[in-house]
């Protein structure tokens, strides 16, 4: 019997060593700067494709209302800015492109890798989706490139813009394959970083910067509402109209102001609530100022058209995409 709990205790002896070294491990903070550095890493290879994206989507805008109509005069100054700038950076993308593979291939920097603290499933798991996120901006920029080349030499006037509109879908449905790459790896992740950190459970722990997120979204949907009825062959712009619009903006307006005031304060539950609170204000941002600069319901020339209703949606629905995965922190 002796001999029996001397065999016994002998297996499980290491047993137990063991698991209490990989829990150990999972929960060392001894090496903070690793955890530090690694979150860094995945936060910029996010947010530097959410700045790629974002410059790419106003540029096909203005591209797209060209190709919808080629005699149209409204290009702005600003909007020749954004499509130099895209386009400088297009051929200079080689670090956006492939940077963040060569940082987790086998012969990088250490430091660029998960730290011990993540186990070689979790490790492999967020490596083949930066993989897969790379992938698609490649692919993205192929598919820019022959649209640039077709938009260059004014092939829209040759087929009515057909090449050019199957093109902008493509590169749009890109663009969303990458916002659910982006996705998971924002949820899978601060689902580690809190284990590791052991961050307890609070219910309604971004409640404030949540409401302001849901009110913007109804402000937002509010005046696309209002332009909606101002589309060709739809009701006239009028004195009502023109007050119910500026109530929508100035709506808007304070949603804006209190989320600049609300600040940054999630850092300490959550690696990602910052970045998203950043990623939907940049979002309303843009939804204010294209509305502001590019938007003239009253004006004689045209006023409101579906390329310009349809860029808002997407705005807003990016909005959503947003504050969806906030709230799952």
């Amino acid at each position: 019997m002796n001999n029996t709990k001397w065999l016994v205790s002998l297996f499980v002896f290491p047993l137990v060593i063991g698991f209490s070294a990989c829990k150990d491990k999972r929960h060392d903070r001894s090496r903070d700067y690793r955890l530090d550095h690694y979150a860094f890493f995945l936060v910029s290879v996010v947010r530097d494709r959410e700045f790629y994206l974002e410059l790419l989507r106003k540029v096909l805008q203005e591209k797209k209302k060209t190709i919808l109509n080629p005699l149209r005069a409204d290009t702005l100054k600003g909007d020749l800015q954004h499509i130099a700038a895209y386009d400088t950076l297009f051929f200079r993308s080689e670090e956006l492109l492939y940077e963040p593979v060569k940082k987790i291939s086998s012969g990088a920097v250490a430091d660029n890798g998960p730290p011990d603290n993540f186990t070689r499933g979790e490790t492999a798991w967020l490596n083949e989706q930066i993989g897969s996120l790379v992938t698609v901006f490649r692919q993205i920029n192929q598919v820019y490139r022959r649209f640039d080349q077709y938009y260059t030499k004014t092939g829209y006037k040759a087929d009515k813009g057909a090449q050019g509109l199957e093109r902008i879908d493509s590169i749009r449905m890109l663009d969303d394959k990458s916002g659910v790459i982006i996705d998971s790896i924002i949820l899978r992740s601060d689902r580690i970083f809190k284990d590791i950190y052991q961050v307890p459970e609070k219910k309604n722990a971004f409640a404030p910067a949540a409401v302001l997120m849901e009110q913007s979204i109804k402000a937002s949907d509010n005046y696309i509402l209002l332009l909606e009825q101002l589309l060709p062959g739809k009701q006239r712009y009028n004195t009502t109209t023109g007050k119910e619009l500026k109530r929508a903006k100035d709506s808007i307006d304070d949603q804006i102001n209190q989320l600049v005031h609300l600040g940054l304060s999630g850092t300490e539950r959550s690696i990602w609530a910052d970045v998203l609170v950043l990623n939907f204000r940049e979002q309303l941002f843009s939804f204010r100022n294209y509305y502001e600069v590019r938007l003239n319901p009253g004006s004689s020339r045209g006023g409101v058209q579906q390329a310009d209703l349809d860029f808002l949606k997407d705005v807003e629905q990016r909005m959503r995409r947003f504050y969806g995965i906030f709230l799952k922190l």
